[in-house]
């Protein structure tokens, strides 16, 4: 059943893609100071934003059906980190990725063309929050493929 391991991969590759590729593309839209830009991918993010959810609802699924299908032991550690980790990416996502794109696109909503980069980018707290937040999906990916524990 590596079928659905593959599409477990396939499906939380693309989630990933989705989220965490148009966050890249706001960043250097931001360097670049380009606000036409921003809001492009700040609209396309709010065009995306039901659909990216789902996308890791259904990589999560074929997770657990991997593990059922391939036979691993679903206590392995390796696993229980996946868990783990996937609980603090889902709180993260909902806690702190979501509200900052809801600040970024309702700053950009009112800025005029002509200015600066939104205050949201510029915010050490939240950069520090979204570097960490794509630092656990870091660690879910070195956790699936290392499989250390």
């Amino acid at each position: 059943m590596r079928s659905m391991v593959l599409l477990h991969v396939l499906a939380m590759f693309t989630a990933v893609a989705l989220s965490y590729g148009t966050i890249a593309l706001l960043w250097v839209a931001a360097r670049a100071r380009d606000v036409d830009g921003l809001r492009g991918v700040s609209t396309t993010i709010g065009r995306l934003r039901k659909v990216i959810p789902i996308t890791y609802v259904v990589g999560i699924a074929f997770g657990l059906l991997s593990v059922v299908a391939v036979g691993f032991d679903p206590f392995q550690g390796w696993l229980v980190a996946a868990y783990i980790l996937t609980a603090i990416a889902i709180v993260s996502a909902n806690v702190v990725t979501g509200p900052w794109l809801s600040r970024v696109s309702s700053e950009l909503a009112t800025m005029p063309a002509t200015a600066a980069v939104p205050a949201a980018f510029r915010d050490r707290r939240a950069v520090t929050l979204l570097v960490a937040d794509a630092l656990v999906i870091v660690a879910i990916i070195a956790d699936m493929v290392l499989k250390p524990f």
